[in-house]
Formats: structure tokens, C-alpha cells, sequence
């Protein structure tokens, strides 16, 4: 299960709330009269049901919850357009978006975007050379090749990246048959239910990079060594 998502919202109801507003009333000698604190009572868990409607209806506006309507308002302020994506890839391509505008481009910049896209837990990241940036997703609820041209938008220039989604089974050695042996993602035999990882993005004019970045969950090794008598 993908880890929880960061936390970024300061919106939410008193878990207080009505012996919170008791605590107002001055003087002790107030609090033993029992007519009085069981009307504050009820008038209070009135107040808090009115108070969990208006914070639900605050939190449906926030981007990692709205939907529908309240999402294309966030859109609109951003000034892109749904253009027919559902609602999970149109909240990932503003995600990208926000964090774009909010920060320097830095690789820090960008796995904290990533983060808060994807979970802490759910990707994982290489810097090679030639400017080359390698993300590997595990999970994701939203199809990710939607984001790419934002995704592109937020790294540094000259970035040569490499998105692929792990698929498939883990790796292992001969005999182990709930593995998968070693493969390339430029190989079309790795993709697909058995492969290792599919390749989701790549640049269509790209450096020779020399180097094939294998995806590995497990790894099985028999060490048994034999020697003749």
C-alpha cells in the first residue's frame, strides 16, 4: 500500500469543540450548574455540526481533494484547461503545475513534487550523466503519461528524462519461476504483465547513454558452491 500522502492542509475542525466552549464560561461555580452547561451542550454540538460542514466544504476546494467543478475553478487559475481529462489526471497535471510556479527547479524541488504527487514511498529517482534523470513509479491512481509535458516543464534545462512504471514480476535467477530474469526496458519482451518495467517516456532524440537501468524488487541468489573431490 502506497504511503499517506503529506499533509499540507491547516484546515480542520477543534476535536474539542464543545468542552472547548465550556472552558469559556467564567468561573467554576458556572460549570456545576446543570441546566445551564446541558443547554451550552447542545447548542454547542450544533455549532460543531455546522463548523465539520463548512471545513468539509473548505477541504473540497483544496486541490488534493476537489473535483469536479472546484477543480476546473483551480484549473482555470492556473489557466489550463480540463480538455476532456478525468479527474485524477487533470489534479496531477495541476499539482505539477503549482509546484512548478512555487519553486527553483532544484532536484530537491522536484522529489518534493514528486512526493506530494505520488506518495513519499511510491517512486524512485537516478541522476546519471548527460543530464540524465531517470523516475521509476510503482503505483499511481492517474495515468502519468498525461502529466509528462508538465513533468518536463519542472526540470532544469538541459534534462534528458527516463519515466517508466514498474509491471510484472520481480527479478530472480534460473529457477526461480515467480521471477523474471535480467532484461532492458528497450526490450519489448520485458513489457507487460512479465516485465521488469514499462517504458513510459523517453526523449525522441536522446544521448547514448550507454548504461540500462534495471528495476529489481527481489533478488534470489543461489551461493552454493561446488567442488570436486
Amino acid at each position: 500500500m502506497a504511503e499517506k500522502k503529506i499533509d499540507v492542509n491547516h484546515i480542520h475542525t477543534l476535536p474539542d469543540f464543545v468542552e472547548g466552549g465550556l472552558d469559556y464560561l467564567p468561573g467554576d461555580f458556572l460549570r456545576e450548574k446543570e441546566n445551564l452547561t446541558t443547554f451550552l451542550s447542545i447548542y454547542l454540538r450544533r455549532l460543531q455540526t455546522v463548523d465539520e460542514m463548512l471545513v468539509a466544504l473548505a477541504e473540497g476546494r483544496l486541490l488534493n481533494n476537489a473535483s469536479g467543478k472546484y477543480l476546473d475553478e483551480i484549473g482555470n487559475q492556473f489557466g489550463i484547461k480540463r480538455n476532456g481529462l478525468q479527474d485524477a489526471d487533470y489534479r496531477a497535471t495541476l499539482i505539477i503545475q503549482q509546484a512548478s510556479l512555487s519553486r527553483g527547479g532544484t532536484r530537491e524541488d522536484v522529489i518534493s513534487t514528486l512526493q506530494q504527487l505520488l506518495g513519499r514511498n511510491n517512486f524512485d529517482t537516478w541522476a546519471g550523466d548527460n543530464f540524465r534523470f531517470d523516475i521509476n513509479v510503482r503505483k499511481t491512481c492517474f495515468d502519468i503519461a498525461q502529466a509528462i509535458d508538465q513533468i518536463l516543464d519542472m526540470l532544469p534545462l538541459p534534462t534528458h528524462l527516463r519515466l517508466t512504471e514498474s509491471q510484472g514480476r520481480a527479478f530472480g535467477f534460473a529457477g526461480d519461476d515467480t521471477a523474471a530474469g535480467f532484461g532492458s526496458i528497450w526490450d519489448d519482451a520485458q513489457f507487460g504483465v512479465d516485465g521488469i518495467a514499462s517504458l513510459t517516456y523517453v526523449p525522441d532524440e536522446r544521448p547514448d547513454w550507454g548504461s540500462t537501468t534495471v528495476w529489481c524488487e527481489n533478488i534470489v541468489v543461489d551461493a552454493t558452491i561446488v567442488t570436486e573431490a
